[in-house]
């Protein structure tokens, strides 16, 4: 109805108070609905990483690997609890509850990511997995806290530093936050070349995404491999490549501020993949771990952090 027929009903006007009233109404609820962001606008249309079934048991191998790395026995995981905290389409979720046979959540603000994750846990069968359209920056209520809480995209948020205190509020006393979070050495190759997508194609996202894909990738190759695993592992190419050249926030963080993160946040740094020093003296080691890190084209930074006993 519009607001000129809002005003006659029965061919007299209405009390202009009420109808006043009533738009004040209208417009306060329009601003409570939150506008949804760039980033989320994007992974609504590029649902990440978009592997199916198969993507499990690539995902599978990869955290395997992962918890290898960070010295997390996998008889450690059997009976925990976990929160993933972007899950995407619900790949990395379902193979962390294969891994804990117990209860696991995965959370993701892209509503067509969870459509495509909650039909994957149907398909599979895993009853014990829920997955919830929820914003990283803000929780709420998910059914935790949790033993262990999974984040890979801190650095896509405006304020990462909040979100891992956010984060560290869903762990359990004595349980583990595993962060991997985008590092400024170990991305500095994919950083550069995406600087020389933007100059070459500009700010519109197709074109980012079409000219990356003549220049860096092989038209006849589906898939790509993970960067910073040793083991071949296939991913859905379409979507690293969006995810890549078409984001349109991303920053990359030194390992010492990642660290100050999680010590501010109540979290003691346990171990980190790959390996470097996560005590106080330890500064010089880490930037030879980051020098490293670009050396061998590690994207991620993983660390592992115990929260501590109130």
């Amino acid at each position: 109805m519009s607001p000129t027929e809002s005003l006659r009903l029965g061919g007299s006007f209405c009390d202009s108070a009420a109808i006043e009233g009533e738009a004040k109404q209208s417009l306060g609820a329009a601003a409570a609905k939150p506008v949804a962001s760039p980033t989320q606008l994007f992974y609504e249309a590029n649902p990440y990483p978009a592997m199916g079934a198969a993507g499990l048991y690539a995902y599978l191998r990869m955290k395997r690997e992962l918890l290898q790395e960070l010295g997390l026995p996998l008889r450690y995981l059997r009976g925990r609890t976990l929160l993933e905290a972007a899950c995407g389409t619900g790949e990395s979720t379902l193979a962390f509850a294969r891994l804990t046979s117990a209860p696991a959540v995965g959370v993701d603000f892209s509503g067509p990511s969870i459509e495509i994750a909650e039909r994957l846990s149907r398909e599979l069968g895993a009853s014990d997995v829920r997955f919830l359209q929820r914003d990283i920056t803000a929780l709420g209520d998910v059914g935790g806290p949790f033993d262990i809480v999974v984040c890979e995209v801190v650095h896509q948020t405006a304020d990462p530093h909040a979100t891992v205190r956010g984060l560290a509020e869903q762990v359990n006393d004595g349980g583990h936050l595993i962060l991997s979070v985008a590092n400024r050495l170990g991305n500095l190759a994919d950083t550069m070349r995406v600087h020389l997508v933007t100059r070459l194609a500009g700010k519109d996202e197709a074109r980012r995404i079409a000219v990356a894909r003549r220049l860096f990738f092989n038209p006849l190759a589906g898939h790509t491999r993970v960067r910073g695993v040793r083991k071949k592992v296939l991913l859905n190419l379409d979507a690293v490549i969006a995810d890549i050249y078409g984001h349109p926030f991303r920053r990359n963080y030194s390992a010492a501020t990642i660290v100050g993160w999680l010590q501010a946040s109540g979290l003691e740094c346990v171990s980190a993949c790959p390996q470097l020093p996560l005590g106080p003296d330890g500064r010089r080691g880490r930037l030879g771990t980051e020098l490293r890190m670009f050396r061998d084209n590690t994207y991620h930074l993983a660390i592992l952090a115990r929260k501590r006993a109130r």
